[in-house]
């Protein structure tokens, strides 16, 4: 379960990222049908973030069994901590806020085993996925530079 979490969150990386498709024609936030665009994706990664954090708890040794009542809540949980992470400008990414934040969450509905143990793995989980997708983004990248290059 904790490899598919972290599987999670490497495909949740590579979905915010905007496919070309998208950034050749330019997505007009303006009109409606791209606000509706932007809105169905910014839902579907906060749904995707919080399954990969609803995996992880449900991998935690000496942990409860989750109910679909509980998986449903750390979806809620992990995007509401999120918010208040970036609402907080002082911290640099809602460093530290964010944790905070999710630990007085899941203080409220679930044992010290996940409510102490999870934000941290989450974000953990979150900046090893975000170090594969950025090395494999720059690696892709620099091989698509090499065979563009004009041959002289």
């Amino acid at each position: 379960i904790t490899i598919f979490s972290v599987f999670l969150f490497v495909l949740l990386a590579a979905f915010a990222a905007t496919d070309p498709k998208t950034v050749r024609r330019g997505l007009n936030s303006q009109s409606i049908e791209g606000g509706l665009i932007l809105v169905v994706r910014y839902v579907l990664f906060w749904i995707l973030y919080g399954l990969a954090t609803s995996c992880f708890a449900a991998a935690i040794p000496k942990g409860e069994r989750l109910t679909f009542l509980d998986f449903s809540r750390l979806i809620g949980q992990a995007a509401l901590s999120w918010a208040i992470g970036y609402t907080v400008f002082v911290v640099p990414g809602g460093w530290g806020i964010r944790e905070l934040a999710f630990t007085h969450l899941l203080s409220r509905d679930f044992s010290e085993s996940i409510v102490f143990v999870l934000p941290v793995l989450s974000r953990l989980a979150q900046i090893l996925a975000e170090i594969l997708c950025g090395g494999a983004f720059s690696l892709m990248w620099w091989l698509n530079l090499r065979v563009r290059r004009p041959k002289v």
